[in-house]
């Protein structure tokens, strides 16, 4: 089976945009860097209800009200 079909695709529509804006705004206030893949990564999954999983904590971690996953593998 192709991945493709076992994913859902989560839209960035305009409240994501506004979200994503507010968030960057609020981190570089604190002096608070973000890659822009996370930061889109991590608003689009908060703003629809969804949880990330990684193994990348740390920056997903900047996201506020972001719900994480810690991924480790074995």
């Amino acid at each position: 089976m192709k991945l493709s079909r076992t994913l859902t695709i989560l839209p960035m529509s305009s409240h994501e945009s506004k979200a994503a804006g507010d968030e960057i705004a609020h981190l570089e206030s604190l002096g608070i860097s973000i890659d822009i893949r996370d930061l889109l990564m991590g608003i689009i999954a908060r703003e629809n209800g969804y949880s990330i999983v990684t193994g990348n904590v740390t920056h997903f971690n900047r996201v506020r009200g972001l719900n994480i996953l810690e991924y480790r593998r074995e």
